[in-house]
């Protein structure tokens, strides 16, 4: 199992947001082209990260699973390997691919944000 998988099958979701975050931060130190682009992602990640935090000590606290992180913990994980992808390949930035790419992680984690009050609702 890779150390992603690993995180995922642990619901580890800090942890993958911390991963994120770190990669995220060498990506804008090695490509300042795009830095606005990745800037953008952080505050979205840190939001989320801060709301997963409070929903997985509710729902210890209350004994429920962690059912509606499992979407949230795919989408980081999409991110990691993409962050890793990019950082293996010194000319991703010349590729509209990786740009893209990028582009959706960010309106993906957007989109769990907007959920995240859905899921309180229903708890």
């Amino acid at each position: 199992m890779s150390g992603i998988e690993e995180l995922l099958a642990g619901g580890a979701v800090g942890t993958l947001c911390s991963k994120l975050y770190k990669g995220i931060v060498k990506l804008i130190g090695k490509f300042r082209k795009l830095k606005p682009q990745l800037e953008n992602i952080r505050p979205t990640l840190h939001s989320l990260q801060s709301q997963i935090v409070q929903i997985e000590g509710q729902n210890k606290k209350l004994k429920l699973p962690d059912k509606e992180l499992q979407n949230i913990r795919n989408e980081l994980c999409k991110g990691l390997n993409l962050i890793h992808e990019c950082l293996e390949n010194p000319e991703w930035y010349k590729m509209p691919k990786y740009h893209n790419q990028l582009l959706e992680f960010d309106r993906s984690l957007k989109r769990q944000l907007d959920l995240i009050p859905v899921h309180a609702l229903r708890d």
